[in-house]
């Protein structure tokens, strides 16, 4: 019997068709995973800029508004500037601000009494034309009626601009009741007040736009108002301005980034909440444009302060973005997952070791990457606590210096008074200076262009020069401050005095403001046992608060301080030590700590001293001071007087105004120009017509045309004359660049005056010489 022939069967790869069943489904639950997690993303990025969308517009707006009750204090000082003001002069000074974006009408409203109001309601004329000065208010049908009999009256007397608005004279806000509220608050506190949001003169125009209007208290000149009962006496006036919420809000938005954001502005001061603005978007269709309604429940909120009103902001996505937030691309990334998946299925056989070394990098990398974004984030936090710290170093002196400028304007104020405001202000205004400075050298230091000089000093000179200064802060604590030294000690030693001196100031400042109790001691020790390397340490012993191990790790970082609380407590911007470090490598030595919680701590500067084997030893300290060095007062400089021509070309109002008035002070004749392209045109025509200024002050950074381009032009058209760099950027290189572009000379701001006045001099003189020799 034949056999039977079997047939033979196809290959079967299961365990491939196993693994392709186990690679689909990882790679389609991954799929599925990651398009949920990109829906999610997507859905919180859009949020987060929406919200921080939301907070700019807020911020921006709240600081314009700012900026309106601020310029209110230049109306005072203008009405106390003077016994009268007139209608003229009162249109010249309000016009500028009528065309800042908001402020649309400003009134003057005196204070009338009854026995006054006969001789208030006298014709007046303005412009050519008649007014009567009736004092009136608006019945109930809304007719201009005589207005009734009170003790006082509050009529419009000026209103600007005149063409628009000149018809309200007479009109008296005492009729109505929200302003008589108003004016009560504003006379009594002697700040402005704010009243409810509401259309200006609808009477006249149905159409009128909403506006709020700010109550200025203005005061008779040279009467107390340190009282309320002084204040209600000694009342004047007010002067009214109408700030219109939806040009203010426009203007400001116009800085932001456009977005598909619609917002609706309320004014929450009235019983019932009142919509004073709506922004919405282009996106927005015209039918939706009216009687909008934020259905959707992504809205945020956020209040603006106006005196003591607020306004209420509710933001919403526009249709346009809200259809951006919520595209779901979830199903693009399940299609392409899924063809990934296969593709990767068919080559599971061959990429398994690719795969595991992929896998092994990507975890490798995942790694650094977590290390890198917790270092950032370690980093970003530094920055941010420095920056809140900056925040309120620097405020604090610039609340003193705004304070006490304000008080200068006192009527009433004694010269011993004056005297002691202005020396507040420059002091205050010099420790500005310095936290500025600290962050310069630090941007130095960084950049590697910082650098430090190497000559012959007198170190216990530099110690007691230390103490000199800051003995005084130490007795206001309380606690003793002495120097001790381990003789011998050299009479000399070669290093940077200037950053020796800093960098002790910096610690035995430090000493003291974190010691209550007890003391500070700066003991001194030589170490010359090293025949080419001798150094000097200086140690700085205090009885203070200590600090804690792990603080000291963090302690000469950048922008910290060893515990931030510290920064809430004691002030500084945690620069100093950092510095001081830094500056102490420079100079071929470092800084060490050692301390104690709650018993004190120890800093000590070694330095290499380069001192020669000749030097002279000391022994005895009394050898080590020059009697009649430390103990010289300094000679107050006398008034310099310069004559010339100067350009100053400058572009800050309040620099123009300082930098002109020491000029002319000095006897110079001063032109001023606000940008580059304008002193161009000065100084070329000065010259053609043959009157040349002696010297263009030139500042560097101006709208425009800047200084450099300014500087360039001049010296390409054949102008000789000097020209000096007025610039606040004081940076190593910015010298040079102002000399390359064709300046004689180089000045920083802001400005010294003897030294700026000595320069100018130098500089005209020379010029003179010069010419003359020609």
């Amino acid at each position: 019997m034949e056999a039977k022939s079997v047939k033979p069967q196809p290959p079967r790869f299961r365990i491939f068709n196993k693994n392709v069943l186990i690679v689909l489904a990882i790679g389609l639950g991954a799929t599925f995973w990651l398009a949920s997690r990109e829906k999610q993303s997507h859905y919180s990025h859009e949020i987060k800029a929406f919200r921080t969308y939301a907070q700019n517009s807020t911020n921006m707006i709240q600081s314009l508004v700012d900026a309106r009750l601020e310029e209110f204090d230049l109306i005072k000082a203008f009405f106390a500037s003077s016994s009268y003001v007139d209608e003229t002069e009162f249109q010249i000074f309000i016009e500028p601000l009528l065309d800042k974006q908001g402020m649309s009408v400003v009134l003057w409203v005196p204070q009338i009494t009854a026995e006054q109001r006969d001789e208030f309601e006298q014709p007046i004329e303005y412009q050519g034309q008649s007014y009567d000065l009736k004092i009136q208010q608006y019945d109930e049908q809304g007719q201009r009626i005589s207005s009734l009999p009170r003790e006082f009256h509050y009529p419009i007397r000026y209103a600007q601009p005149h063409q628009k608005y000149g018809d309200m004279r007479g009109m008296d806000y005492a009729s109505t009741e929200k302003f008589r509220h108003v004016m009560v608050g504003a006379r009594d506190s002697g700040v402005p007040h704010v009243s409810q949001a509401s259309p200006f003169n609808q009477r006249k125009n149905p159409d009128a736009p909403i506006v709020t209007r700010i109550f200025l208290p203005i005061y008779i000149n040279g009467k107390p108002t340190e009282t309320v009962e002084q204040r209600r006496k000694n009342l004047h006036g007010y002067v009214v301005c109408a700030l219109r919420p939806d040009e203010t809000i426009e203007y400001a938005l116009s800085h932001l980034a456009p977005a598909g954001i619609d917002m609706l502005v309320y004014d929450d001061s009235q019983t019932q909440p009142k919509l004073i603005h709506q922004h919405l978007s282009r996106s927005r269709r015209a039918d939706q444009r009216d009687n909008v309604r934020f259905e959707t429940q992504i809205t945020f909120e956020q209040s603006i302060k106006i005196g003591a009103q607020t306004w209420r902001i509710r933001f919403a996505p526009a249709p346009l973005l809200m259809a951006r937030i919520m595209n779901d691309q979830a199903w693009l990334i399940v299609i392409l997952g899924s063809i990934g998946s296969l593709l990767l299925a068919t080559l599971i056989a061959t990429l398994v070791n690719r795969e595991r070394n992929i896998a092994r990098i990507v975890d490798q990398r995942t790694i650094e990457l977590e290390k890198a974004m917790d270092a950032a984030e370690s980093a970003n936090q530094s920055k941010s606590e420095f920056l809140a710290n900056m925040s309120h170093e620097i405020r604090t002196p610039m609340g003193a210096i705004l304070g006490y400028a304000d008080l200068l304007d006192e009527a009433d104020l004694t010269p011993t008074d004056h005297a002691s405001h202005v020396d507040t202000i420059k002091r205050n205004g010099k420790h500005l200076l310095e936290i500025l400075n600290d962050i310069l050298d630090l941007s130095k230091i960084e950049a590697g262009k910082f650098s430090v000089e190497s000559t012959d000093i007198s170190l216990a000179q530099i110690i007691n020069d230390v103490i000199s200064l800051l003995r005084v802060r130490a007795i206001g604590k309380g606690i003793k401050l002495d120097s001790e030294y381990v003789l011998p000690i050299p009479s000399k030693i070669k290093t940077d005095p200037v950053r020796l001196r800093q960098i002790l100031m910096n610690l035995v400042g430090n000493a003291i403001k974190f010691t209550e109790q007890g003391g500070v001691r700066i003991l001194v020790r030589f170490d010359n046992r090293d025949p080419e390397n001798h150094r000097v340490a200086i140690e700085i012993v205090d009885t203070g608060i200590g600090i804690s191990e792990d603080q000291i790790d963090r302690l000469f970082k950048p922008f910290q301080q060893a515990d931030y609380s510290m920064t809430r407590q004691f002030g500084g911007t945690g620069l100093g030590l950092a510095i001081s470090k830094r500056l102490a490598q420079m100079l071929g030595g470092d800084i060490e700590v050692k301390s104690t919680l709650d018993e004190g701590s120890s800093f000590i500067v070694s330095l290499k001293t380069n001192t020669p084997p000749d030097v002279k030893m000391i022994g005895d300290m009394t050898e080590a001071f020059d009697p009649s060095g430390s103990d010289k007062k300094p000679t107050k400089s006398k008034p310099i007087k310069i004559s010339g021509k100067i350009l100053l070309a400058e572009d800050g109002p309040d620099n123009q105004r300082l930098i002109s008035f020491l000029l002319r002070k000095a006897g110079l004749d001063v032109d001023v120009a606000g940008n580059g392209k304008i002193a161009l045109d000065m100084a070329l025509d000065a010259l053609r017509n043959n009157v040349p200024y002696d010297l263009i002050l030139m500042d560097m950074q101006m709208p425009e045309m800047d200084g450099y381009t300014a500087t360039y032009q001049l010296r390409e058209s054949g102008y000789d004359r000097p020209i000096v760099a007025l610039t606040a950027h004081a940076m190593a290189g910015d010298k040079e660049k102002c000399l390359n572009a064709g300046c004689d000379d180089y000045t920083t701001k802001p400005v010294k005056k003897q030294e700026l006045l000595d320069m100018i001099s130098a500089t005209i003189q020379y010029y003179k010489i010069k010419r003359r020799s020609a």
